[in-house]
């Protein structure tokens, strides 16, 4: 399972930046829609500069705090933890900063094999299921840890569920094709039904997204399981 931050951190940033534009606040909506620019040009360093001066503008945005926290990853993780936990404060209900929380907590347990990490990565999808009951990326990372945990079938529960709240998402997709593709080995000889299944999975992915990574990992996994 190939973690693809820099991918995840361009969509969230997308989607908070539509969020934080429908906002009143003409100004600090403008400062966002630039660091929102800077960022998807690889340029961290000023966009984490127009990102301090929308939250001097408005101290009291959680938006603005995830999106800083994200700019903040491949700088200073430590200032990502920091404001993702503000947002949070400020928004108790703010589901972006559970996710990105969360995903930051899964990322850090699979570098460095922390298992206490991984709790606290389950705790925050837990709380965004709480939240949102239809939101398909909690499902979708939940079921990460727990098919790193070896809970294959409540992981698969979890893909179906991501999958069923959002027929689109093309990573539980992939990750549910790798998941019935290693099932249907599992035994002795291959499982012909859940073979069909993961390959069905895998072979759906190039309609749904134009992400050249996810497509390689599913072209990858359809080769590796002789679809």
């Amino acid at each position: 399972m190939k973690i693809k931050m820099t991918v995840c951190l361009l969509i969230n940033v997308l989607s908070l930046a539509v969020l934080s534009c429908s906002s009143d606040d003409t100004s600090q909506s403008t400062y966002i829609q630039q660091g929102n620019d800077l960022l998807m040009q690889g340029e961290e360093e000023k966009a984490i500069a127009i990102f301090d001066q929308a939250i001097d503008a408005n101290p009291n945005q959680a938006e603005t705090y995830v999106i800083r926290g994200i700019a903040y990853l491949t700088i200073d993780p430590n200032i990502s933890l920091i404001d993702f936990n503000k947002a949070i404060e400020i928004n108790p209900e703010y589901v972006d900063a559970y996710l990105q929380r969360g995903n930051f907590y899964f990322n850090r347990a699979f570098a460095l094999g922390d298992s206490a990490d991984l709790e606290l990565a389950m705790n925050d999808f837990d709380t965004v299921i709480e939240i949102e009951p239809d939101n398909s990326e909690g499902f979708n990372k939940r079921a990460r840890i727990h098919i790193l945990a070896g809970n294959k079938n409540q992981g698969l529960f979890d893909l179906n569920d991501a999958i069923r709240h959002n027929p689109l998402n093309a990573e539980a997709l992939v990750d549910r094709g790798m998941l019935l593709g290693d099932l249907a080995q599992e035994e002795t000889g291959v499982d012909p039904d859940l073979k069909e299944s993961s390959c069905d999975d895998l072979s759906s992915i190039p309609d749904l997204t134009n992400d050249a990574l996810i497509i390689q990992d599913a072209m990858d996994l359809f080769l590796l399981y002789e679809c």
